[in-house]
C-alpha cells in the first residue's frame, strides 16, 4: 500500500468513525467479528482478500483484531486524522523535531527538548499496520451496503417509545449498551419485515388499512453469530447444521413474547479486549414483526395455535425486521485492554435484565407481554484464585496427617 492509498482509506475510516455514534457502532462490529472468529460455523461474510482461506486464518484474524488500540484511542486517532491533514508543514514539523532531539541528546543528559518537541511527539503516534487498516475499511465501509441499516447507539427509552410501552425502560436498566439499526426504507416492515420483500402478497391500501400495528418479539443468540445476523440477516436454519436448538415447533426463526426467554439463548462469547462493550458479550435483538405476519399470528392465537410458553416461531425470515441490539456483559471493560497505545490512522458474573414486572395489557403494538417480560438475574460465579486453593490445600494436607497421626499411634497400643 503506497502513502497516497494509505492516507485516503485513513481519511475514509476517520470519517466514518468520527461521525455521531461511529465509533461505539464500530465496537460492537469489530466485537461481533473477533467473536465469529472462534466460531468458524458463524464467520460470515469473511474477509477472503486480508486474511485468505486457509486452515489459520481465524487464528490470523484473532490476532489481528486483538492487536487493535482500544476503542477509544481509534476514536482519537480518527479526529487527529480528521484535524491534522499531512503536508510539507507535518513534515517539516517532523524533520525539526528529530534535529532538536538530536542536538538535546548529543548535549548530554542534561539536555532538554525545545518547548512543544514532547506534545508533538504525542500528536503524532506510531501508524496503524497497514492490515489493521484494511480491516477496519472492510468492517466500517465495505460491509456497509449489505447491513439492513445503520447502527447507532440508542437508549431504552428509545426502545420503548417504538414499542409503544414506556415500562420497559426500567426493564432494560440494566444494559450495558442499546443500538438501533435504522429502517433499510420507508414501509420495510409493513409488508413482511426486515431485508424487504413482502409477507403476504399484494399490497392494496385498503388492505394495508385492515392489518394490524406492527408488533414486537425478542430473539435471543449466541453473541458469536451476531456478526453473520447483521450482514446476513436471521435465517431459518432448522434442519441444517446451523440450528443449534432444534426445531420442537417447527421450522423457522425462533423468537419470544417475554425477553427472559431470549436471554436464556444469549450465551457469551469473547470480544475483542480492545472493546467498550464489556468481557464476555451477550446480545438480544428487538425484532419487529409484519404486519401481515402479525395478522396471521393473531389468527392463530385466536383459533387456539399458540405456541406453550412464549415461543414464537417465523417460517419466513423476512417477517422479522431487526430494529435493536441489546447488550449485557458478565463485567465492565477493561480500562487498560487493546493491543497497545493510541495509534495514528495514516503515516503521516453476568449482568442480566431485572425480575419480570406487572405484565401490562396488551397495546402500543407489542406482543402479548413483550415489553414487560424480563430476566431473572443469574448469579455471576466466584472463581477460585490461588490464595483461597492454597488454603485448601494446607487443610486437606493437615487433616491427612493428623488422620495418620492417629493410626500410627493406634497401631503403637496393639499389644504383641
Amino acid at each position: 500500500m503506497d502513502a497516497s492509498e494509505r492516507l485516503s482509506l485513513a481519511i475514509a475510516v476517520a470519517h466514518e468513525l468520527a461521525r455521531p455514534g461511529g465509533a461505539p457502532a464500530a465496537d460492537l462490529l469489530i466485537s461481533a467479528f473477533a467473536a465469529a472468529a472462534r466460531v468458524p460455523s458463524a464467520a460470515a461474510p469473511w474477509p477472503r482478500e486480508l486474511l485468505g482461506p486457509g486452515e489459520g486464518r481465524f487464528a490470523a484474524a484473532r490476532a489481528l483484531v486483538d492487536s487493535l488500540p482500544p476503542v477509544r484511542d481509534l476514536a482519537a486517532a480518527a479526529e487527529a486524522e480528521l484535524d491534522d491533514a499531512p503536508g510539507a508543514e507535518a513534515e517539516a514539523a517532523g524533520v525539526a523535531e528529530a534535529a532538536a532531539e538530536a542536538a538535546a541528546e548529543a548535549a548530554g543528559r542534561g539536555g532538554r527538548a525545545p518547548p512543544g518537541a514532547a506534545r508533538r511527539r504525542r500528536a503524532r503516534p506510531p501508524t496503524l499496520p497497514d492490515d489493521a487498516l484494511r480491516l477496519l475499511q472492510w468492517l466500517l465501509l465495505l460491509l456497509a451496503p449489505q447491513r439492513p441499516g445503520r447502527l447507532r447507539p440508542s437508549t431504552a427509552a428509545a426502545v420503548g417509545a417504538e414499542m409503544g410501552v414506556p415500562q420497559i425502560e426500567s426493564e432494560l436498566a440494566r444494559c450495558s449498551s442499546i443500538f438501533e439499526l435504522s429502517p433499510a426504507g420507508a414501509g420495510a416492515a409493513d409488508g413482511g419485515g426486515g431485508g424487504g420483500g413482502s409477507g403476504g402478497g399484494g399490497s392494496g391500501s385498503g388492505d394495508e388499512a385492515s392489518l394490524p400495528p406492527p408488533v414486537y418479539c425478542w430473539h435471543g443468540t449466541p453473541f458469536g453469530r451476531l456478526h453473520s445476523i447483521l450482514h446476513v440477516g436471521l435465517l431459518n436454519a432448522s434442519g441444517t447444521k446451523g440450528a443449534l436448538n432444534g426445531a420442537a415447533f417447527g421450522e423457522g426463526v425462533y423468537c419470544s413474547s417475554d425477553l427472559r426467554t431470549a436471554f436464556e439463548y444469549a450465551s457469551p462469547a469473547h470480544g475483542w479486549p480492545g472493546s467498550a462493550l464489556g468481557a464476555r458479550p451477550r446480545c438480544v435483538l428487538v425484532c419487529r414483526v409484519g404486519r401481515r405476519a402479525a395478522a396471521a399470528l393473531a389468527a392463530r392465537r385466536a383459533a387456539g395455535g399458540q405456541l406453550p410458553g412464549s415461543y414464537l416461531v417465523f417460517p419466513q425470515p423476512r417477517d422479522l425486521e431487526i430494529r435493536f441490539v441489546l447488550i449485557w456483559s458478565d463485567a465492565p471493560a477493561d480500562p487498560g485492554g487493546g493491543g497497545g497505545g493510541l495509534l495514528r490512522l495514516s503515516s503521516g458474573g453476568a449482568r442480566s435484565p431485572p425480575r419480570q414486572s406487572q405484565r401490562p395489557a396488551d397495546g402500543g403494538g407489542a406482543v402479548a407481554g413483550a415489553a414487560a417480560a424480563a430476566a431473572h438475574p443469574h448469579p455471576r460465579r466466584r472463581r477460585r484464585g490461588a490464595p483461597r486453593d492454597a488454603c485448601w490445600l494446607l487443610v486437606v494436607a493437615y487433616a491427612g496427617a493428623m488422620a495418620a497421626l492417629g493410626l500410627w499411634k493406634a497401631f503403637l497400643r496393639v499389644p504383641p
